[in-house]
C-alpha cells in the first residue's frame, strides 16, 4: 500500500549528486523509510537504520526515524495534493523530496512557508514545521551546527494510509 499524500514518480528536477552530504543522507532515510512502508518490507527500515548509525548514535538514530514517521504521518493526513518520491537507488530529486528535505533542514523563511502552505492545510503548516524542525535537531546534535554542510567521516563508535506514487 502507498503511504496517502506521497507517490513515486520519475521526476528530472534535481540530480542527487548536487544535494549536501547531510541533504543525501536525509533523502535517503525518507526514501528508505516510504519504500519500507509501502512494501511492508523490513529490509528498508533496517537499512534506514544502519545509514542512520553511520552518521550518528542510535539515540540520534531513533529520534530522526521516530521523527521522520510522524512527520510523513503528519504530511500525508493534512496534504493539499499527493507529493512525489523516488526509489533509494534514483539519481534524481523530485521537487517534493527538495521540499521535505528543506522543512528538515531550513530556517523558515518566506518562501519555505508558502512553499509548505501549497502541500499542507493551513492548520498543519506550523506542526509540519515543528516536526521537521526536531528532525533537523536529531542530527545537527550529532553532526554539527551548519546545517547545510557536510557530515564529515562517520564516527566508527557510533551505532494511516499515506498515498505514494513510486518511481
Amino acid at each position: 500500500m502507498v503511504p496517502k499524500g506521497l507517490r513515486r514518480v520519475h521526476d528530472e528536477s534535481d540530480s542527487y549528486a548536487l544535494l549536501t552530504e547531510r541533504e543525501q543522507l536525509l533523502l535517503d532515510v525518507l526514501r528508505r523509510w516510504l519504500t519500507g512502508w509501502e512494501t511492508r518490507n523490513p529490509h528498508y527500515w533496517q537499512a534506514a537504520w544502519e545509514l542512520l548509525c553511520r552518521q550518528v548514535s542510535a539515540s540520534a538514530a531513533r529520534r530522526v526515524l521516530s521523527g521522520m514517521e510522524s512527520f510523513v504521518r503528519a504530511i500525508a493526513v493534512d496534504a493539499r495534493r499527493t507529493l512525489a518520491f523516488n526509489r533509494p537507488c534514483c539519481g534524481r530529486v523530485t521537487s517534493d523530496e527538495r521540499l521535505l528535505i528543506d522543512i528538515m533542514l531550513r530556517p523558515r523563511s518566506a518562501a519555505l512557508l508558502s512553499a509548505v502552505s501549497g502541500i499542507v492545510e493551513a492548520g498543519a503548516m506550523d506542526e509540519t514545521l515543528r516536526l521537521g524542525a526536531e528532525i533537523a535537531s536529531a542530527v545537527s546534535s550529532e553532526v554539527g551546527e551548519g546545517l547545510g554542510g557536510d557530515l564529515g567521516v562517520p564516527n566508527p563508535s557510533k551505532g494511516s494510509s499515506l498515498n505514494l506514487t513510486l518511481h
